[in-house]
């Protein structure tokens, strides 16, 4: 379903170490909208390969989504840059070596 949907928000207040949710729709194309704090700034740089708005603020989320609705090709090249990182964080090669070292 991620790559028919215009973006991804994820608004989870506890959000674990990793959100296979934001790296999913990162590799997928499709731009993610997600709260700041917890782990989502070390994969969202704003206004780059995403945008974030303050958790629990309605107000900030609306002016995300306004955002996002008036300006696709700007939203549509955050997407393509959060691929070209995705792509590079998971990469097989890099998950294999991440993994070595904490089996070593």
């Amino acid at each position: 379903w991620f790559p028919r949907s215009q973006a991804v928000i994820i608004s989870r207040l506890d959000q674990p170490i990793f959100s296979h949710t934001l790296a999913r729709a990162q590799l997928a194309g499709v731009p993610v909208i997600a709260s700041e704090g917890g782990i989502h700034h070390e994969y969202i740089a704003p206004d780059e390969t995403g945008l974030l708005f303050t958790r629990s603020n309605i107000e900030s989320l609306t002016q995300v989504l306004v955002a996002v609705a008036n300006r696709p090709e700007r939203t549509k090249e955050m997407a393509s840059r959060a691929k070209v990182e995705a792509e590079k964080r998971h990469a097989p090669e890099r998950v294999w070596q991440q993994w070595r070292r904490l089996i070593s």
